[in-house]
């Protein structure tokens, strides 16, 4: 067992019985051992460096033993760490000891036994200790893998734009807060018109090359704070917050209709011209029941079908629940 690297703290208003029991943890392997005079000085110390087992006196002027464990509970809660926590004790009684428990106390020691019972009750403590700050340290290594992969699922490998989990995301938040404050929520949709010719005639490089600079494009035309994303093999959507459902109008949109059908893209077999379908369908808050995100994805792609592609925006603005 590797007692060495543990820190532990000692805190006793008695100098003398501070430095046996120090005296005593340096013969069992333990070196990293500090003293505090009171608990005030003690949580000034655990500022300055964490701890792994704290050995107080329960009963101590200012602040108790009980007292001070609670507070180390709480930087144990800020920090992600486990302080074990063990107290030195004259008193007996299984009310004492309840309520010592309930305020985060793991062990303690009786003083006429300490001389039998500090090492063995150190060597337990740093057993649990140690699997104790390793399976939370192991939790936060698997929180943030969770999160890692959570953000790889909202992402579209190829584009590196959000993916339509992202956008529904997206578009319920704009919902909550057009909800909240007001506006309107405004998502545009883009659909390459046949891509599936296009995958005849081009290889799958070159069809890779169209989709992501239609990507860029889209980005360079809209807002730096407007979510462009990939919502299918060949769509693509922006959620944006409008102050008003009247800004919310296909005309208003025509300049980035035009930027993404009138200037060809360029792919390693030249330069391809494209047809894009844009489509519009934006909702207030005052409407009875606000949409689901996916319900306004799926109305953006039925409107595409009035949509004529690179000539004007299909819009639909959303007044009834369907």
């Amino acid at each position: 067992m590797n007692t060495s690297k543990l820190a532990i703290l000692i805190v006793d208003d008695t100098k003398f019985s501070s430095a046996i029991v120090s005296k005593t943890l340096a013969l069992a392997g333990y070196s990293d051992i500090r003293s505090a005079k009171s608990a005030l000085e003690a949580l000034e110390l655990i500022n300055e460096r964490p701890i792994d087992i704290l050995l107080a006196d329960w009963m101590m002027p200012e602040m108790d033993g009980l007292e001070l464990t609670q507070k180390i509970r709480e930087l144990d809660s800020a920090s992600g760490l486990y302080t074990y926590s063990i107290l030195l004790t004259a008193k007996d009684g299984a009310d004492n000891f309840v309520m010592a428990f309930d305020a985060g106390v793991d062990d303690f020691i009786n003083k006429a036994l300490m001389k039998e019972q500090l090492v063995p009750r150190f060597l337990a403590a740093t057993r649990l200790v140690q699997r104790q700050n390793t399976l939370m340290k192991e939790n936060r290594e698997l929180a943030a893998a969770k999160q890692q992969l959570e953000t790889l699922n909202t992402t579209d490998a190829l584009t590196h734009l959000g993916n339509q989990k992202y956008a529904e995301k997206r578009i319920r938040d704009t919902i909550n807060f057009v909800e909240s404050r007001g506006g309107a929520l405004c998502y545009l949709h883009f659909a390459i018109v046949g891509i599936s010719e296009l995958k005849k005639k081009h290889r799958k490089v070159v069809i890779e090359q169209l989709i992501k600079s239609v990507g860029q494009r889209i980005q360079q035309l809209v807002r730096p704070l407007d979510a462009v994303t990939r919502t299918g093999q060949s769509e693509f959507g922006v959620v944006q917050h409008q102050s008003s459902l009247d800004i919310c109008q296909g005309k208003i949109f025509k300049r980035i209709m035009d930027g993404v059908n009138m200037k060809p893209y360029e792919t390693e077999a030249g330069y391809i011209s494209l047809r894009i379908a844009v489509s519009l369908v934006a909702v207030d808050n005052k409407v009875q029941f606000l949409p689901a995100p996916a319900d306004i994805i799926n109305e953006a792609r039925k409107q595409l079908n009035a949509a004529n592609a690179g000539i004007q925006i299909s819009t639909f603005h959303w007044t009834t629940f369907r």
